[in-house]
């Protein structure tokens, strides 16, 4: 993805999904989604499913942190 144009956290059943909007490098629309496992629902702590692309890392622990979630060290 070239240009990320928004990222959003969604409740997805006992996960969430991060869903990462943006344009790719013909212009296109790309979705990106990762999705989380809640370790510790009243510490919001979260452990992703899969690993976490290095290109939207930062975007990833920013929006988590926007609604007071972190990921699990484990």
């Amino acid at each position: 993805m070239e240009e990320v144009t928004s990222t959003t956290l969604h409740q997805f059943g006992s996960g969430l999904l991060i869903e990462i909007i943006g344009v790719d490098e013909r212009g296109d629309i790309a979705v990106e989604t990762i999705e989380f496992e809640v370790l510790e629902l009243e510490g919001k702590i979260v452990t992703p499913r899969e690993e976490i692309p290095s290109e939207y890392e930062d975007q990833i622990r920013a929006t988590l942190s926007e609604q007071s979630y972190s990921i699990s060290d484990k």
